[in-house]
């Protein structure tokens, strides 16, 4: 999107801009393990029910075998009863307006701030961009960036 400043023009007139703002979206649907980094991810074209499902399939095809415990924030996507969730995968709901209890939006903060250092011009490119971004997060990075502190001290205790 490009940056405009003000002009200065005559009193009433309105200035014109010489470049029309085009926007265009992608949502980056993902789960990280915080002790070991593993993660899954899915570049999908939005965020509703009907990918928010497709998202929650493909991941249990990945693993069909173990039990998931997923910290979800309160989003309608997240919480709809129109969504099928696999015997294998299990919801924890955090606060509604608490971001900060989220370990993953501890990653997405670190991946948009790595991702303000490019300016693609389409979103082919944006998509080619943040799959080299994911690659650029090691394991060990992804799992130092999600460890909460609260998190690690119920596993302890819940594996004691």
């Amino acid at each position: 999107m490009p940056i405009h400043r003000r002009r200065i023009t005559e009193p009433g007139v309105r200035p014109t801009i010489s470049s029309e703002i085009k926007r265009e979206y992608v949502y980056l649907f993902g789960l990280i393990e915080p002790l070991t980094g593993d993660n899954f991810m899915l570049e999908l074209p939005g965020l509703e029910t009907a990918t928010m499902q497709v998202f929650l399939d493909e991941f249990s095809r990945q693993d069909p075998e173990s039990w998931h415990i997923i910290l979800m924030d309160n989003a309608s996507a997240h919480t709809t009863g129109q969504l099928k969730v696999a015997e294998n995968i299990v919801f924890l709901y955090l606060p509604a307006c608490a971001p900060e209890l989220n370990p993953i939006e501890r990653f997405w903060k670190e991946l948009k701030d790595w991702l303000s250092d490019y300016e693609p011009p389409t979103m082919k490119e944006m998509s080619k961009l943040i799959s080299e971004g994911l690659k650029s997060f090691t394991k060990k990075a992804m799992s130092s960036i999600t460890s909460f502190e609260y998190l690690m001290k119920a596993w302890e205790s819940a594996n004691a």
